[in-house]
């Protein structure tokens, strides 16, 4: 009976738990559903919550992270699935006077685990982000006009694009002036980089006053990162990270205007970075320098061909009307090649078919003052003026007085400097030599920062037509200090007609046409006056410059003008004046002994001028005196250029020649001036001097001991009959050597020439009869370059047993002509001793019929590492060209360098060396009578 009933009891509870559980659903049924209900409504408003945080995010650019969508995705089924349930409710109320107990059941049972999930699904959607940035690109394109059809600019791209390329380089600098197109070569640069060469291309604008937390939250913004610390360190430690993280990268900085230190922005040290590189723009070379750039790529400006190509796309085909194209093709000129200053140009007279637009467009460019020419002030123009600013506040006069030139102008920089120094815009440092030292420091700085270009030869700068404009426009304002009057190279007959004479500091008419001058001018704060190359100015009225005594440099060379102006006298404060290519004789000259602060004088190319007035000895201060070329000049007072215990420079090139001894002159004239005299001048350190019958002189001047420190001298000594002799030489070739000696017909070599043979870079020996050696003249320690011709004793150059082991060490050229006597180059180069000091660096070696049976020997030739030329002709009497013993293996490195042999009419030949030397298989070698390589 009890297993009985504990069966029963046991079929109960079986039967009750669902039944239990069955009922509650039927019992709670609108519990269930209105709870449900409940809880959709929380999930939609969490769902809309969300949305609108998504919309703020997403109009910045951001998208809705994965999880977020998923959520959201998630939450909109279950909204589905809860309407759907109170759907079937709504449907069925209908029906509640007879009620299917088992939909009951099911649909309050649906409710309660649909409830169940949304409430789950709120709690989860609880995120600390919903959006975030989207994956950055690889290369960001950047808007940019195309350079495919400008080869110049195509070939700077392709030189980045090498560069680039090259895995060993990873620092590029592009520099060029402003408004060149520097942005648009990067632009293009960055636009032709694909996936496969970078992970990441960053392109950020430093501008002129860089600021780091902005160019830091651009590489950040392009690589993803949120930059969240406040200080610039803690923000460059991030960047640093995130940078190495990406492994290759390119960074493009935009238009950097000084020196950075990238670790102070967060880019790595790229050195030991696998395939990242860094690319900037500039407008300064010493910012290439700075950064320390391993490959540095210049813009230049368009060619006339590509300036007019892009005028005439921005202008229109107006250009190509018949009555607009000649003023079209002039207005285009005026831009230089700059791009900006074309495309603004262009842009402005685009469609204009009125020819007096055109002709007051060109009328201002050329005045430099643009006034009606839409953007060229303040794009153009202020463009080049940024730079102006950007300047050291001491070179900016300098670069102003630049724009005194004419437009195109190739400008003298020692003559420049010597002008700045005249003026007081360029302080002395010390010596004549330091200051324009330092003026040439200037030059480099001004060429650097793209304000001034190399002109068409060395030594020689130019100014761009667009920075001239701007350079001139700035000193019409008295603001600047340099107030200035700027006619150079335009055509005018008088002085212009300006109202504001008084208030100019500077006044330029170079090569103006001027013929006639006023009787005076009041120029009360004037210090520079220039009106050179004015070939019809033949007189200057007496008081000209009565009202101008603040002048501080006036040039009136280039005029033909004979006689200087009274009231020169005035000129109590001049410091430089030019009178270059007059027509003055002499004894018009006398004024100049009142200008007692004279510095720099330049009377060269007076081909008329026959004497040096006593009063030039009265210019205490003078340390600049030019006489080159005054062919004409046979008086030289005695005690006059004595008094110039000042002169650092006495250029006499062409000049004076007949120097007298003890007082006579070769006329016997005892006022005539001694080269002791010259010799007396201990503060020399530039001298240029022709001497003729040097048999006559003294052999030596105990004064010319002072000449031992000169740092640039150019002697030309010779016997009468050889006049002219210098000119054989070319006079680029002379100037570019630093001490240049010539003699010409002297059988002996006098002894105070011997003295400066160390110190000579340049040597020419021409029909020194009775010279059979350069023996006794020392090691030759300065001299690069040596030319010995129709020397018809000489038998050798030196001895090895008598001059220093170091001879000719420095020389880079050796010429050999018309010796018919020359046995060897050096003599006992046969005795067993080892020359290899000889020569050093000897690069060419020409030899023209002379009497030398072999060229050179194995002792001479191990010491010749550099030589890369030996010419040798009609040497009839060679059999060898090289000689000596078998070269033993540790000297086979003899003769790499060389490149080319060439050998001619060599009748004796028998080879070119017999001592089993191997040319390299590059040298090209000519054979001696069959012009063929052998």
């Amino acid at each position: 009976m009890q297993v009985a009933s504990s069966i029963v009891v046991e079929i109960g509870k079986c039967a009750w738990n669902p039944l239990k559980e069955y009922m509650g659903y039927l019992i709670h049924f609108n519990d269930n559903i209105k709870d449900m209900k409940y809880s959709v409504q929380k999930l939609v408003a969490k769902r809309e919550d969300i949305d609108r945080q998504i919309s703020t995010g997403c109009s910045n650019g951001e998208e809705v992270t994965g999880e977020v969508s998923l959520w959201l995705t998630q939450a909109t089924l279950m909204e589905e699935e809860a309407g759907t349930i109170d759907q079937r409710v709504t449907e069925n109320k209908r029906c509640l006077f007879c009620p299917n107990l088992g939909w009951y059941h099911s649909i309050s049972k649906q409710a309660k685990q649909t409830m169940a999930m949304i409430a789950k699904h709120h709690d989860e959607g609880n995120f600390e982000r919903m959006t975030m940035a989207p994956p950055t690109p690889t290369v960001l394109n950047q808007p940019a006009p195309s350079v495919e059809d400008l080869p110049s600019v195509e070939s700077s791209l392709e030189k980045v694009m090498n560069a680039l390329a090259d895995k060993n380089i990873k620092t590029i600098g592009v520099w060029g002036m402003g408004g060149v197109g520097k942005t648009t070569l990067v632009k293009n640069v960055n636009n032709r980089l694909k996936e496969a060469e970078f992970k990441k291309v960053i392109m950020v604008t430093a501008s002129k006053d860089v600021d780091i937390r902005m160019v830091q939250g651009d590489i950040a913004k392009r690589l993803g990162l949120r930059l969240m610390d406040e200080t610039v360190s803690s923000r460059a430690s991030d960047l640093r990270i995130r940078l190495i993280q990406e492994k290759k990268f390119l960074i493009i900085l935009d238009d950097l205007w000084e020196q950075i230190d990238l670790a102070d922005v967060g880019i790595p040290s790229i050195n030991s970075l696998e395939g990242c590189k860094i690319i900037f723009t500039t407008r300064s070379e010493d910012v290439c320098r700075g950064m320390e750039s391993q490959v540095n790529i210049k813009v230049h400006v368009l060619s006339d061909d590509e300036s007019w190509k892009l005028f005439k796309e921005k202008a229109g085909d107006v250009v190509d009307d018949p009555s607009l194209h000649t003023k079209a093709r002039e207005v285009f000129k005026e831009c230089g090649g700059l791009p900006l200053a074309i495309i603004t140009l262009g842009r402005a007279l685009r469609g204009v078919r009125n020819s007096n637009v055109w002709d007051n467009a060109l009328s201002q460019l050329k005045k430099s003052a643009p006034r009606d020419i839409r953007g060229m002030e303040d794009r153009v123009y202020q463009s080049i003026k940024v730079s102006y600013d950007h300047l050291r506040p001491e070179l900016k006069p300098g670069f102003l007085f630049c724009s005194l030139f004419p437009e195109d102008y190739d400008i003298d920089v020692e003559r420049m400097i010597r002008l700045w120094k005249g003026e007081g815009c360029l302080e002395d440092v010390g010596s004549l030599e330091e200051t324009i030292n330092k003026g040439h420091s200037w030059v480099e700085e001004l060429k650097s920062s793209c304000l001034l270009l190399e002109g068409r030869g060395k030594g020689y700068v130019k100014m761009h037509d667009i920075v001239r404009d701007v350079a001139i426009s700035i000193s019409l304002k008295e603001d600047e200090g340099c107030k200035s009057l700027v006619r150079a190279g335009v055509r005018l007959k008088g002085l212009p007609l300006e109202k504001n004479w008084e208030e100019q500091k500077r006044i330029s008419l170079i090569r103006s046409g001027i013929d006639k001058l006023p009787e005076g001018m009041h120029c009360p704060k004037l210090l520079t006056l220039m009106m050179p190359e004015n070939k019809q100015l033949t007189k200057i009225h007496g008081r000209f410059l009565k009202a101008t005594k603040d002048l501080r440099v006036l040039d009136l060379s280039g005029t033909a003008i004979s006689k200087l102006p009274c009231s020169l006298s005035n000129l109590v404060n001049l410091r430089v004046l030019c009178l270059r290519e007059c027509m003055f004789e002499g004894s018009c000259l006398s004024a100049l002994g009142g200008l007692k602060q004279l510095e720099s004088l330049d009377l060269s190319y007076n081909k008329y001028l026959q004497e040096l007035p006593f009063e030039i000895g009265e210019l205490v201060n003078l340390q600049s005196l030019d006489l080159t070329m005054t062919l004409s000049l046979v008086i030289f007072p005695k005690g006059v250029i004595s008094k110039l215990t000042r002169l650092e420079e006495l250029k006499m090139w062409d000049s004076f020649c007949k120097w007298g001894v003890e007082g006579k002159d070769a006329r016997n004239n005892s006022n005539s001036t001694t080269l002791g005299e010259v010799a007396s001048l201990k503060e020399l350190s530039y001298l240029d001097l022709q001497i003729v019958d040097v048999e006559r002189l003294p052999q030596h001047y105990p004064q010319i001991k002072h000449w031992a420190k000169l740092k640039k001298f150019r002697f030309c000594v010779y016997q009468s009959g050889y006049e002219g002799i210098a000119s054989e030489y070319e006079t680029k070739f002379i100037s570019s050597s630093l001490r240049w000696m010539l003699l010409g017909g002297c059988s002996a070599i006098p002894q105070w020439v011997r003295m400066l043979l160390p110190e000579t870079t340049s040597l020419r020996l021409y029909d020194c009869k009775g010279l059979r050696a350069l023996d006794g003249c020392g090691g030759f320690a300065s001299l690069e370059d040596l030319k010995i011709q129709e020397c018809v004793d000489i038998e050798f150059l030196v001895s090895a047993k008598k001059t220093p082991e170091n001879t000719f060490h420095n020389l880079q050229i050796l010429k050999l002509a018309d010796l018919p006597n020359l046995e060897k180059i050096v003599a006992e180069e046969e005795d067993g001793l080892l020359l290899d000091t000889f020569f050093h660096n000897l690069k060419t070696l020409e030899v023209y019929v002379c009497g030398l049976k072999h060229l050179l020997p194995s002792s001479l030739l191990q010491g010749m590492k550099n030589l890369s030329k030996v010419n040798v002709q009609f040497c009839e009497g060679m059999d060898h060209v090289f000689v000596g013993p078998p070269m033993e293996k540790q000297h086979n490195d003899i003769l790499t360098k060389l490149m080319i042999l060439n050998l001619r009419h060599l009748r004796s030949m028998r080879s070119i060396c017999e001592m089993g030397l191997v040319l390299e298989e590059e040298c090209y070698v000519v054979d001696a009578d069959e012009g063929r390589a052998p």
